[in-house]
């Protein structure tokens, strides 16, 4: 059908003869307006003859600006019923209340529109008709279309005269497929004709009967029929409506039952992500802003001091090694939450996959072999390299758990052709060539209950397991853009596949520059942060290095001191969720007093409180934790930026 809400005639003489039998006065018009059909009550109402009123529009016959009929058309246009409600001018000049209701037609591939109308001088219509006409009413005005079960109306020789979406489900005809044919052509002459004759005498009709779909596939249906009419002196309608029964209805429901649940279930899923998200993300900030302060002076006395005892160095440099193991578990964190910031690179996967290798034989148990096949040739990918070496660790970790006994892990990097009608494509968002990573182990296997539930946060079949592994996973892939799918056998064992878009760009390998030399004397910082012991690290590394700096706990305080400052002030240094006035409203104030600012924004996670970012010209992004050296280098680089441009 054209659309759900669209009636549609093939043959005109059924259009005619409805037309004329229905109780209202009903006018067709086009889409510019013109009147091209109605009946005779619409011409008595009006005053005019039949030809006279085909020579009007829609303007002629309005009065005043009620019905809005610009806006009408483009809503039925869109496939929407409408009613409003207006006053009509009559041939002799005066006018009369309407209420109007339209609704889209098609005739022979023309779109135009029909409008029932009820003169609101006279008595409702519903009080004027009988109960089988008020029915006929329901279906032509809300029912007919939205009906669960397969409704149809015949003329009163049983000729198709509609049929609603339902219908056309049930049956597979079209209505062009149905014009000018009865229903023997899917119940058979025989039960066709006995409902017809018990019609026609004005009987109602129930029975179950056996139908023939287009497919030729045999249904039980359950069929209700009875006449509708529509004036004393006009000819019957014949209304059906059908039910499927048996086996394969039930199928149905139950299919749609397990749908529905899947739907649902997934929605809890996904509320359920969002919110441990948020959780994971709230943690790692505090945790970042922790760790901040201790790898900062960590970085910042071994590199000032001049300790003569190499065992407190020693000592140092493992705090610093704990924090940095800290600085990833919060980072998995936000993989888990699917919020970090990911630095995206072009990578071959040839190099990045051996790297792995070497370190994942440090975390795999002896018993366990590791094998590596990389396609020669394969596509690079643009992804963050952490985060891929985190899946790869991850899947390899949890291969090694399902083979207590010792086995083999294979990790094969390959380029794939995904055909556009697989349900893999509708999960990518489309075909084509893919490039794909599988891990796959020859373990114990999983149950068809584990793999549904396999990438759910906090789920685990191990006695020690957290179930954030994973998780940890599916999020990472997701962020690349790619998916991720299971397949496993008890007793043999599994694989996990995870794809991921290529990219064009082609591998490089950045040419370090030299360190900068003599930007930090004299240039001024302005340091906003609300944590007193990373401010306090701020402060202490860029003194110590040379450079004035302007402290405040907050956006609103920072502010104040830019505006006490007489002089430049070179780079702003702010965290980016803050009391009363965080990072990016303190920089876009800023920037309006003191055009061209330079800014940093550090970060143990934004979350949408940096939004789009303003001006990325003028603004870089620091992650926390990051050591003395990692502050100060990204400092100077964008000092120097700045000097240059």
């Amino acid at each position: 059908m054209t659309d759900s809400r669209t009636l549609r005639f093939d043959a005109p003489a059924y259009l005619r003869g409805l037309v004329e039998s229905f109780p209202a006065a009903v006018f067709v018009h086009d889409l510019d307006g013109r009147f091209v059909d109605a009946n005779q009550r619409a011409c008595d109402s009006l005053g005019y003859t039949r030809d006279e009123l085909l020579q009007l529009y829609v303007r002629d016959v309005e009065k005043g600006s009620h019905l809005s009929l610009t806006d009408l058309w483009q809503a039925v246009r869109s496939g929407e019923a409408m009613i409003a409600e207006g006053r009509h001018r009559h041939a002799d000049g005066s006018t009369f209340p309407v209420t109007v209701r339209l609704r889209p037609l098609v005739i022979e591939g023309e779109k135009l529109v029909c409008a029932f109308v009820e003169s609101r001088d006279e008595a409702p219509l519903p009080n004027s008709l009988d109960e089988s006409q008020r029915l006929e009413l329901s279906v032509f005005r809300e029912i007919f279309y939205v009906a669960n079960e397969a409704v149809c109306i015949t003329d009163h020789q049983g000729y198709y005269l509609l049929q609603n979406p339902a219908h056309e489900r049930l049956l597979g005809y079209t209505d062009s497929e149905l014009a000018g044919r009865t229903p023997a052509v899917h119940l058979g002459p025989q039960t066709f004709e006995e409902i017809f004759v018990k019609l026609s005498n004005g009987e109602a009709h129930r029975g179950e009967h056996i139908a023939r779909t287009k497919a030729g596939e045999e249904i039980r249906v359950e069929i209700s029929a009875f006449c509708v009419r529509p004036g004393p002196d006009e000819p019957p309608l014949f209304v059906g409506i059908k039910r499927e029964l048996g086996e394969r209805a039930r199928e149905r429901n139950e299919l749609l039952d397990r749908k529905t649940k899947a739907l649902e279930e997934e929605l809890r899923q996904a509320q359920k992500m969002e919110l441990i998200g948020r959780l994971a993300a709230g943690v790692a900030h505090d945790f970042n802003n922790l760790l901040t302060p201790i790898l900062g002076y960590v970085d910042f006395e071994l590199e000032r001091s001049m300790m003569p005892d190499e065992g407190l160095r020693s000592s140092l440099r493992e705090i610093g090694r704990a924090a940095t193991r800290g600085k990833e578990l919060t980072r998995q964190l936000l993989a888990f939450g699917r919020k970090q910031m990911l630095r995206k690179q072009v990578l071959d996967l040839a190099d990045v996959i051996p790297s792995a290798e070497r370190m994942l034989r440090r975390l795999i148990t002896k018993r366990v072999d590791i094998r590596v096949d990389v396609e020669p040739g394969i596509s690079p990918i643009l992804a963050d390299r952490t985060t891929i070496e985190q899946v790869l660790m991850n899947l390899a970790t949890n291969a090694d758990d399902a083979m207590p006994s010792g086995g083999t892990i294979t990790i094969r990097a390959r380029n794939v052709v995904i055909d556009e009608q697989e349900p893999l494509a509708r999960s990518l968002g489309r075909g084509g060539t893919f490039v794909e990573i599988s891990v796959t182990d020859d373990g114990e296997g999983m149950t068809e209950d584990t793999m549904q539930r396999i990438f759910e946060p906090f789920f685990t079949d191990k006695s020690d397991g957290t179930g954030l592994g994973l998780s940890i996973v599916h999020g990472i892939v997701q962020q690349h853009g790619g998916c991720i799918r299971v397949e496993s056998e008890r007793g043999v064992g599994s694989t996990f596949r995870v794809v991921l878009p290529p990219t064009d760009e082609r591998v490089s390998t950045p040419t370090p520059e030299p360190p900068a030399q003599g930007v930090s004397r004299g240039r001024t910082i302005l340091v906003a942060e609300d944590e007193p012991q990373v401010r306090q690290l701020v402060r202490r590394v860029l003194e110590d290095r040379g450079f004035h700096v302007l402290l405040a706990d907050d956006g609103e305080e920072a502010l104040a001191v830019a505006r006490r400052h007489d002089g430049e002030i070179d780079l702003l240094l702010t965290d980016v969720v803050m009391p009363r006035l965080g990072g990016r409203g303190l920089y876009e104030a800023l920037s309006q007093e003191r055009p061209g600012l330079y800014a940093i924004f550090m970060t143990g996670y934004a979350g949408d409180a940096l939004g789009d970012g303003p001006d990325s010209s003028h603004t870089e992004v620091l992650e926390k934790p990051f050591s003395a050296n990692v502050l100060v280098d990204r400092i100077v680089g964008v000092l120097e930026a700045r000097t240059e441009s």
